[in-house]
């Protein structure tokens, strides 16, 4: 007995294609969030974060980097103006 289900792909090509494509999709979806796991069981089990901690952690970082981030661009900036342009 042969699935009814499974004559569609036997049939199109286009079909087992596109199965194709969203398998991969949602492989690499769980792949992507794979690395988040321990870092927020750590969080959870050792220093005793809760999803609310852990977002608030997170966000409290954002301005950090941000800040990092201008005085890496305001770095380069000085770095690439020639010393005669500079004041």
């Amino acid at each position: 007995m042969k699935l009814a289900v499974l004559k569609a792909f036997r049939e199109h090509p286009e079909a087992r294609r596109l199965a194709l494509i969203f398998g991969v999709v949602y492989f690499a979806q769980g792949m992507w969030n794979l690395p988040v796991q321990p870092i927020t069981f750590t969080l959870k089990e050792r220093f005793g974060f809760s999803a609310a901690g852990f977002t608030a952690l997170c966000w409290l970082l954002v301005p950090l980097l941000k800040l990092e981030e201008l005085e890496t661009q305001a770095r380069q900036a000085v770095l690439t103006t020639p010393a005669s342009a500079r004041p």
